[in-house]
Order: C-alpha cells, then sequence, then structure tokens
C-alpha cells in the first residue's frame, strides 16, 4: 500500500461492506424490469434491500468510532490481512459470516434471475431456439454473475 494512500484506509475501511449486498437486488430489478417492460417498485421488493439496511446498521459502530482506533484497525489489516477475520468490528454479523454473505446472497440472486429470465420462454420453443434465448443479453447476464 502506497504511503500516500496509507492514510486514507482508517476511513474507508468497512464502509463498503453494505453496498457489497447491493448488485444481486439491483441485477434483479434490472432484468424483470427488462422482461416485463415495467419499472415499477411495490412495497414487498423493499424485503430485497433487507440484507443492505442490516450491514449498513451493523456496521455503524465502527463508522462512529474514534480516529485512534480506526488506525488501529488499519494497521493490523494491512500489517497481516488474516486479521480481518479476526476482527469484530461490528455489532451482530460476525466477520466470517460477512463474508460468506455476499456470495451466497450473490449466487442466489443470479439464480433467481436465471430462473425468471428462463421462465419467460416459452416451452413451444424448439431446444436450439432456446439455446439462442441463452446467447441474449439477459442469459449472459445472469451467467456471468453466476
Amino acid at each position: 500500500l502506497s504511503p500516500k494512500l496509507a492514510h486514507l484506509v482508517p476511513f474507508f475501511y468497512n464502509i463498503w461492506h453494505p453496498l457489497y449486498v447491493l448488485p444481486g437486488p439491483l441485477l434483479f430489478f434490472y432484468l424483470r424490469a427488462s422482461l416485463t417492460n415495467s419499472i415499477s417498485l411495490k412495497k414487498a421488493d423493499l424485503l430485497h434491500f433487507i440484507p443492505f439496511a442490516l450491514l449498513f446498521v451493523d456496521a455503524a459502530p465502527y463508522w462512529v468510532s474514534s480516529l485512534s482506533h480506526k488506525q488501529a484497525v488499519a494497521a493490523a489489516v494491512i500489517g497481516n490481512p488474516n486479521q480481518i477475520l479476526q476482527l469484530n468490528l461490528n455489532w451482530f454479523i460476525p466477520a466470517k459470516m460477512n463474508m460468506a454473505l455476499r456470495p451466497i446472497l450473490m449466487i442466489c440472486y443470479s439464480l433467481l434471475c436465471f430462473a425468471m429470465v428462463f421462465g419467460t420462454i416459452d416451452p413451444k420453443i424448439t431446444l436450439s431456439k432456446k439455446l439462442r434465448h441463452l446467447a441474449s443479453w439477459h442469459g449472459i447476464v445472469c451467467l456471468t454473475i453466476l
């Protein structure tokens, strides 16, 4: 890490964690809007943002901690990146669970989106046309994310 940037680490560490769970819901909303030609959101759609809200609240203790605490955490992480899993900087979600939650949610959303894309295919279409549909934009997006 560049010495010029090292002083910024305490401020930016642990800020991004809630944002890591947003690509799944955003992909879902994008594909749903694209397939249905409707951009409307329902109240039930707010449930997709529960992981973001939990991680946001969970990370609050680090954000309001003192600068000296943030610098000590940053020094520990820079000195030994494996320290990330031992440091519990959040209120109720352990670091290991936080790290595992992100890919699990993304895989679930990718599978959901994949099912949504191929659930719109007419079953009367022949296999070759289904394979052509797989090469469409929506199929590529789902497979790339998965």
